[in-house]
């Protein structure tokens, strides 16, 4: 490969963290929840013994303890999860200075330079996988690939504590272009039924589909859906990728329903005052700006 890039993607992190911080809860069902007082009682993450028993992110917080009721519930702490995370990055730039945190659960890493000093790729990815598991208490799955976002994609293919190397862009066709366009990264539900409507539903029909309908239909959107699905990403590992904001949102959850437009203007102005204080803050000049309903 010209590239060797890995993405490593921690197993349920924040149930992994409360379960690395008391290790007599390893193995056993615990869920991450917000505080239902609050209306805000949503599964946030959950170990995968509560996976298999239905359990998933998003999910109402009774529905959870009905499924299971003996789990250990937990209530949401950032302050711990920033600190598994700091730990684990620590150990990646141990093996490459060439690290990206995706998100606070996941980070790319740039091989490809020390390859000479370590060992081929699934042996540095087996080695930071065993640090992180042994130092932090934490599984991960790591996904090697050329790029980015073919790493990206091994990472999903075995969980928990996966490790898949595709080495070439043909062996992500062929492992992916019979998939469901859903699994590709960047394709949500809303993409998916516009697609369908295309009659595209595999990675490998949106592959094949003329790229100038999708540009036409959404633009540069369209474009990257179409080089992702042939698994095209030139871009590199960027150290300062989380130091710039590509957008600025807030949210918030009511402590009961409203009903009737002069009570939610109220709170759509409060949002609106927020969002815009922030940008000016922050120096930035938006093109879009997007309501997101459930």
């Amino acid at each position: 490969m010209e590239r060797v890039i890995a993405l490593a993607d921690m197993n349920s992190f924040f149930a992994s963290c409360h379960q690395a911080e008391n290790p007599g809860l390893e193995g056993k069902e615990v869920v991450v929840a917000g505080d239902p007082e609050r209306r805000a009682g949503i599964v946030l993450a959950c170990s995968y013994p509560c996976k298999t028993k239905g359990v998933k992110t998003g999910m109402a917080l009774w529905e959870a303890k009905r499924l299971c009721p003996d789990a250990y519930y937990f209530k949401p702490e950032h302050s711990l999860y920033v600190k598994y995370s700091t730990r684990i990055l620590k150990i990646m730039r141990d093996f490459t200075d060439l690290v990206e945190p995706f998100s606070i659960d996941e980070a790319f890493m740039d091989l490809t330079g020390v390859i000479h000093l370590f060992g081929p790729p699934v042996e540095i990815a087996a080695k930071i996988k065993n640090r992180i598991r042994s130092e932090v208490g934490v599984l991960c799955s790591i996904g090697i690939g050329p790029n980015k976002l073919i790493a990206k994609m091994a990472a999903g293919l075995q969980k928990p504590d996966g490790l898949t190397m595709l080495e070439t862009v043909e062996d992500y066709r062929k492992v992916f272009y019979p998939r469901p366009v859903r699994d590709l990264f960047g394709v949500g539900p809303r993409y998916e039924r516009h697609l369908s409507c295309l009659n595209i539903h595999t990675i490998g029909d949106l592959a094949g589909f003329p790229v100038e309908i999708l540009k036409k239909r959404w633009g540069k959107n369209g474009e990257m859906l179409w080089y992702c699905a042939r698994g095209v990403d030139h871009s590199p590992v960027a150290l300062a990728s989380l130091d710039t904001s590509r957008s600025v949102g807030r949210q918030k959850t009511l402590p009961r329903d409203l009903c009737g437009f002069a009570k939610i203007k109220v709170i759509i102005m409060e949002l609106a005052e927020v969002v815009a204080r922030r940008a000016r803050q922050g120096g930035y000049v938006g093109k879009t700006v997007f309501f997101d309903s459930p």
